[in-house]
């Protein structure tokens, strides 16, 4: 009898626990494929593992931001907390082999089993890899399936044989775990209670995936997305250049991206056998690092387990970025400019970003950028109503301040492509609306937006202006960036060589242009800096009048000698 009570409370308290069901109860078990002598063992209780399980539970509205007592005592704000309530949606970035995908498996389960009516879809890049999580061919297999079959009789609710099928596993709950491939496809054709994106970093479609998952989180749901470091769609929404926040817990960060994105960090040294400069730590690091070719100092180390998600790419453009948003004067707290004289510029994009932003020049001729527009699936009119200083709201929801320096700019540049007849797809808003032949800069000067025309390309141009004359001396820079320029900053951080394979390599040189992608501010800030080039480099050109290049700028009606920022701002 006193062990049917006791069986009976372990119960209750497994269903109301989520803490006590996965790591104290002792009952739940999951596989560990890489230990031959014990592959089957109890969750390992590990301060940031119950961090992570209290973030899926406030996510999940399950329970309040102030009951999450581990991640409250582990550093993590209040605020932060009831910022992921509110929001619903949660992004971790990861090392390798942290069990941040076991313990997703271990809620996942937890609520299927004891919330009713839940459907919780778990995606990877592929239906069988998303099968292998939840129920593949037989109940001993997949992650969820496992963990309910190795329970014992006591604790098990379902007859996990019986109740699944390939990507399906039912429970008596009335809830329902289904796995699904990367894409938007199934995400849309259902109500989620719950979207679990494995991996997103590898999804070629996880962009649409995300999208299509938003009214389900607007519902009430809960997103999460773990994945190791890639570049892609993923590596894009988290920004992982931008600032983060520490816990108590070594190698545990959090921030929120761009005002609206939960984000965590989980780096090896979270794991308490693995942290840098203990014995133990230094010790799996030796042991770890024989697997990757060239160890620690190795690309494929830094990515998989540093969380670099360029260490496979090529060279940065600034090298020295990360250090210079901490300990150089180049990012600077916004200020209110005053007798500054104001620039506007703009690269355009529909399903790319677009990117509007403003440049203050002062006496001393310093450049600042000091306030920027940025984001995708804007229409042209829209954006107009931005530059011109209006607040907008988007049919979709989304809200965006007015320009607060609108009427100031002396004048605004502008990519030289929105002036083509045919930049309008059939696709396009603007085209569906007015199907006439116009350009963007027929529908920004129909607005009442007046663009001169820019250049395009100039990469390494600019970048050594930028790193020999502009930020020669990064304490005193002569080009600056205000921190609510948060887009622009993340761009400069990572924009990159293009790199050829080691084969093509040996009979090549590297090439000298950068990767077509994320670079729309940095786009729009060229054209900007390319109005206003270092004075010394022009120095040159005066003392070789006559030459072919100096007559074809006078052609032109270009200036042939020093352009400097004060012929510019004399006009």
């Amino acid at each position: 009898m006193a062990g049917d009570i006791k069986s009976a409370l372990e119960r209750r308290k497994a269903e109301l626990d989520a803490h006590f069901f996965i790591f104290d109860s002792g009952y739940l078990k999951t596989k560990d494929e890489q230990d031959h002598e014990q592959p089957v063992k109890a969750v390992p209780d590990l301060p940031y593992l119950r961090v992570l399980l209290d973030c899926y539970l406030v996510g999940s509205k399950i329970i309040e931001p102030e009951s999450a007592s581990y991640a409250l005592a582990n550093g993590f704000p209040l605020d932060f907390l009831h910022f992921l309530y509110d929001g619903g949606v949660l992004f971790v970035e990861k090392s390798r082999d942290l069990f941040v995908t076991n313990i997703t498996c271990c809620f996942i389960h937890w609520r299927a089993k004891y919330k009713k009516h839940q459907l919780i879809l778990v995606q990877s890049k592929n239906e069988d890899d998303a099968a292998n999580l939840v129920y593949n061919k037989d109940a001993d297999v997949a992650r969820l399936s496992f963990q309910e079959y190795h329970l014992p009789e006591s604790m098990k609710t379902c007859n996990v044989d019986k109740a699944g099928s390939y990507c399906n596993l039912y429970w008596p709950t009335g809830s329902r775990c289904r796995a699904i491939p990367e894409g938007a496809r199934v995400i849309r054709s259902e109500h989620p209670s719950m979207v679990f994106s494995d991996e997103g970093g590898f999804q070629d479609e996880f962009s649409g995936s995300f999208t299509a998952a938003l009214p389900a989180v607007q519902g009430g749901g809960f997103y999460l997305s773990v994945s190791s470091a890639n570049p892609g769609d993923f590596e894009a929404l988290v920004k992982p250049d931008s600032p983060r926040q520490t816990s108590k817990i070594p190698g545990f960060t959090y921030r929120i991206v761009d005002e609206s994105l939960p984000v965590l960090r989980v780096h090896y040294s979270a794991h308490p056998a693995r942290v840098p400069g203990t014995e133990i730590g230094d010790r799996w690091r030796e042991i770890t690092a024989r697997r990757y070719p060239g160890g620690i100092e190795s690309p494929r180390w830094r990515k998989e387990q540093e969380i670099d998600y360029y260490a496979l790419s090529g060279q940065k453009l600034f090298p020295n970025w990360e250090i210079w948003q901490q300990k150089s004067n180049i990012i600077l707290d916004p200020f209110e400019p005053i007798e500054y004289d104001f620039y506007g510029s703009f690269d355009y994009g529909y399903r790319n970003p677009s990117a509007y932003l403003v440049h203050a020049i002062d006496r001393d001729q310093i450049i600042t950028t000091v306030w920027e527009f940025y984001a995708a699936t804007v229409e042209a009119s829209y954006i107009a109503q931005i530059i011109k200083g209006q607040d907008v709201i988007l049919p979709d929801g989304r809200r965006f301040s007015g320009n607060p320096y609108a009427g100031k700019e002396r004048y605004k540049v502008a990519d030289p492509s929105i002036w083509a007849k045919d930049q309008l797809s059939q696709q396009h808003p603007a085209y569906m609306s007015d199907r006439t032949q116009r350009s963007i800069a027929d529908i920004f000067l129909k607005n009442g937006v007046v663009f001169i025309r820019g250049e395009r390309g100039g990469d390494t141009t600019v970048a050594n202006w930028l790193l020999g004359h502009f930020w020669k001396n990064p304490d005193k820079p002569l080009y600056r960036i205000t921190r609510n320029c948060k887009s622009l900053i993340w761009e400069l951080g990572i924009q990159r060589f293009k790199e050829f394979s080691a084969m093509v390599a040996i009979n090549k040189d590297q090439p000298e242009e950068l990767v077509d992608k994320d670079n729309h501010a940095w786009d729009s800030v060229k054209m900007f800096l390319k109005r206003f080039p270092p004075a010394q480099l022009q120095k040159k050109a005066e003392k070789k009048p006559n030459t072919f290049e100096w007559w074809k700028r006078a052609a032109r009606g270009e200036p042939t000698g020093t352009f400097s920022i004060q012929r510019e701002l004399n006009g």
